[in-house]
């Protein structure tokens, strides 16, 4: 069911706000992305504990949703995106005989100078697809194979508030926006959706399993949360 967001008066500005109920949850937690703040609720709990969930992270509401505010991409000529943690810049190219081409070293990606707009963004976005699924399978299988698992089915996500998931039959979907980010932020991903294949929780044992695929993954953690909307929002 979509959710129904209703303006809601933060520090002097309008945010919509949707409240989404879930039996098997246990406490609040709060989201933002462009659409506004998704409050996440227990399906009984009382108006009194959301208002004071709201009241104490009221500036961290307004911070993220301003965040989300980004400008549109203008899609043309000297446009920048994000390609595995580094810039690339977006150059026409009239003498192209193919719609991109990847410049070496990869600072630069090309496109036929007819394209621009919608049909630039269009298939910017198919050829970021394709490269993510190929980085993430890598991955997931070397996980899989570090831990003597049989390789597991990867699929793409074009979820909006989470980076990864694991299904309980065994395959893995991974947000194909993330390919913008660092390698080593790819890596914590896929070691925590891989390490759910033997622990589906996040106990101890679970995050013992994360560490053994990525010693570092505590400190990759936080950076890809920290900053995750500035990739979230492709």
């Amino acid at each position: 069911m979509a959710l129904e967001f209703h303006p809601l008066i933060l520090r002097g500005q309008t945010i919509p706000h949707a409240l989404q109920a879930r039996r098997n949850r246990r406490q609040i937690s709060l989201s933002v992305d462009e659409r506004g703040l998704v409050i996440h609720v227990p399906t009984r709990v009382r108006p009194a504990l959301i208002q004071t969930a709201i009241d104490q992270h009221a500036q961290w509401i307004v911070d993220q949703y301003q965040r989300q505010r980004t400008p549109p991409r203008l899609w043309c000529d000297g446009e920048r995106i994000m390609f595995c943690g580094k810039p690339l810049t977006l150059i026409a190219d009239a003498t192209l005989t193919q719609a991109l081409k990847l410049n070496d070293p990869a600072d630069t990606l090309h496109f036929h100078s007819d394209l621009n707009g919608a049909a630039l963004a269009r298939i910017i976005h198919q050829w970021l697809q394709q490269q993510a699924l190929t980085t993430f399978a890598t991955h997931c299988h070397q996980h899989c194979q570090q831990l003597q698992l049989n390789p597991c089915p990867v699929q793409l996500s074009n979820a909006r508030t989470r980076w990864g998931s694991c299904h309980r039959k065994g395959h893995i979907r991974i947000n194909w926006r993330l390919i913008q980010a660092p390698h080593p932020w790819m890596r914590y991903v896929t070691a925590h959706e891989v390490a759910h294949l033997r622990h589906m929780n996040h106990s101890s044992a679970f995050w013992q399993t994360v560490a053994t695929l990525d010693p570092d993954y505590q400190q990759h953690r936080l950076a890809l949360h920290r900053q995750a909307r500035d990739y979230l929002w492709l």
